[in-house]
C-alpha cells in the first residue's frame, strides 16, 4: 500500500484531507504493505481530529466538549501546561500542514 493509493482513496471518498493524509501516513506506525486500503482509511478517520488555526484552539475546544470547567475556575486554568502534559503523555499529536494546496497553514491534530 503506497501513499498515492492511500491519497487516491481519501479523494474517492470525498475527504478533503490530502495534507492531513500525507502527514498521518508519513508519521504513522499503523500502516504496512499487507493492510487493506479500507482498514487504513478507517484508521486515518479514527485518528484525524481535524484542522485548527492553532493547537491552543484545538485544546480549548477539546476541553470545552469533554470537561466541565466552571467559568469561575477557567480563568485560572493553564491551557499551555495542559497541552504540553497531554501531548507528552501520548494523548494526541499535531502537525502544521495546509488543509489543501494553496490553503493557509493549519494544525492537523491526530489521536494517538
Amino acid at each position: 500500500m503506497g501513499l498515492d493509493q492511500f491519497l487516491d482513496k481519501l479523494e474517492e471518498n470525498d475527504m478533503p484531507y490530502r495534507g492531513a493524509g500525507i502527514a498521518w501516513y508519513d508519521n504513522s506506525k499503523h500502516y504496512n504493505d499487507s493492510i487493506e486500503i479500507d482498514e487504513l482509511i478507517d484508521e486515518f478517520n479514527h485518528s484525524f481530529l481535524g484542522y485548527y488555526d492553532s493547537i491552543e484552539d484545538f485544546a480549548y475546544e477539546f476541553l470545552q466538549e469533554t470537561m466541565d470547567i466552571p467559568k469561575e475556575v477557567e480563568n485560572y486554568f493553564d491551557y499551555d501546561k495542559w497541552i504540553k502534559d497531554f501531548q507528552a503523555n501520548g494523548g494526541w499529536y499535531s502537525i502544521i500542514q495546509p488543509a489543501k494546496i494553496d490553503d493557509p497553514v493549519k494544525v492537523a491534530v491526530f489521536n494517538v
